[in-house]
């Protein structure tokens, strides 16, 4: 059943909690477990974010019970990657230079994850600096496939391709950095989609000068097109402090699957 559990697809979650027939705590027990079990030998995470997930889950099994969900990613686990802005969690980039360097808040698509009611479960594994072919750095080993452990990832965002993969998260919001995301995806046998510059707005923090960030766009890698649209939907919301993007709201991306 636990297994069964961390392959769901977020659709199938949202049924299952609404049914009752299992809980988001349930449901974040089950993949820390996984993650405990895999991650030691896949390398996919560089931080866990045990206690936040299963408080997340507490709170969204209440929404839950009262009928009233924050949206279809309610009590979904979603891992992120390392270059994503957690709020008091290092954001290391795959580098021990950065290893201290802890964020005051949540980067722009993490706050509207949180909205969204999901659990985060982790931050992935990336290259140091998100530079390189395959996701081995200077902090640990390289990322395993989960397919074959005698092969890496490819790509410096291994971490959330394995992790997707293997089970140890339903999606992974990453960025991409030539290539970085479909690289990883197309390794892992799963998959991997990068929107455009100007659909999913991106908020430098307060006093940093990233020169890439024209470059980087962000990403998703799901077991799923449906699922990788519904994240879609969610962060692509308008954000006025990026003047470069799209301020419309976007269109409903999953229901056009159909």
């Amino acid at each position: 059943m636990t297994q069964d559990l961390c392959y769901l697809s977020a659709s199938e979650i949202q049924k299952g909690l609404r049914e009752r027939r299992f809980s988001a705590v349930e449901l974040s027990e089950a993949v820390l477990k996984r993650i405990d079990r895999l991650n030691p030998t896949l390398g996919a995470f560089q931080t866990l974010l045990a206690t936040d997930s299963i408080l997340a889950a507490r709170h969204s099994d209440l929404r839950h019970a009262d009928g009233s969900p924050s949206g279809p990613l309610d009590g979904v686990p979603i891992c992120l990657s390392d270059l994503a802005r957690v709020r008091d969690t290092a954001c290391t980039w795959g580098s021990p230079l950065a290893v201290d360097a802890v964020e005051r808040t949540d980067g722009a698509q993490v706050g509207r994850l949180r909205e969204e009611g999901v659990t985060l479960v982790g931050k992935t594994r990336v290259a140091e600096f998100a530079l390189g072919s395959v996701s081995e750095g200077a902090l640990a080993g390289p990322v395993r496939n989960p397919w074959n452990l005698d092969h890496h990832v490819a790509g410096p965002s291994g971490g959330a391709g394995a992790a997707v993969a293997a089970g140890l998260a339903t999606l992974a919001l990453d960025f991409d950095h030539y290539g970085a995301v479909r690289l990883a995806a197309g390794s892992s046998g799963v998959f991997g989609f990068t929107a455009g510059r100007r659909r999913v707005p991106h908020v430098v923090a307060h006093g940093r000068n990233y020169s890439d960030m024209a470059l980087m766009r962000t990403g998703i890698i799901s077991r799923s097109v449906e699922d990788a649209a519904t994240l879609l939907q969610i962060i692509a919301q308008p954000d006025v402090r990026d003047t470069f993007a799209d301020q419309t709201l976007p269109a409903h991306f999953a229901e056009r699957l159909h």
